[in-house]
């Protein structure tokens, strides 16, 4: 499909049918409550306005794990290229041994390892809620996988990072 073809537009809406997916959509709650959990000041409006400023944040965060890996991908584009042929051959294997990963046929350990971040107790700050937004970013981008790497490899072709 040429990349003219597909419009900003359609990049909405496939991203906006990814988050109302069912593997998205039920962790909304989770992360809005753990991030409210630590908004707690006396007024109401007070604590509506530093709701709405942790979720600016978060969204801050999502987006710019999504723009970056945007950018990234334009930029590679440019160097990988002319390497297309051999690049596709390499992603092929990598799924390949992705696959029989979760086959269970291979037993790679750092594939099946897990990793947590423990950011300690207490309020909040604004940049806690931007982390949230790129840990949910990056942690559920299998979840959207369909939209995000055909805007990826969209991105790829034009060769820029803009």
């Amino acid at each position: 499909m040429p990349t003219q073809s597909v419009s900003f537009w359609a990049a909405l809406v496939g991203g906006l049918a990814s988050f109302f997916s069912p593997c998205v959509l039920p962790l909304i709650p989770v992360y809005l409550g753990y991030m409210m959990g630590g908004v707690v000041p006396n007024d109401a409006t007070n604590q509506r306005l530093l709701g709405l400023r942790h979720a600016a944040f978060f969204v801050l965060g999502f987006a710019l794990a999504f723009v970056t890996l945007g950018a990234a991908a334009g930029a590679l584009g440019r160097w990988l290229y002319p390497a297309m042929p051999t690049v596709m051959r390499v992603a092929g294997l990598v799924l390949v041994v992705f696959g029989l990963q979760m086959l269970g046929v291979l037993r790679l350990p750092f594939l099946a390892a897990e990793r947590q971040v423990t950011l300690g107790r207490g309020r909040q700050g604004l940049w806690r809620s931007l982390l949230m937004g790129l840990a949910f970013a990056i942690g559920w981008s299998p979840c959207v996988g369909p939209v995000l790497s055909a805007i990826l490899l969209m991105a790829a072709e034009t060769r820029t990072a803009a």
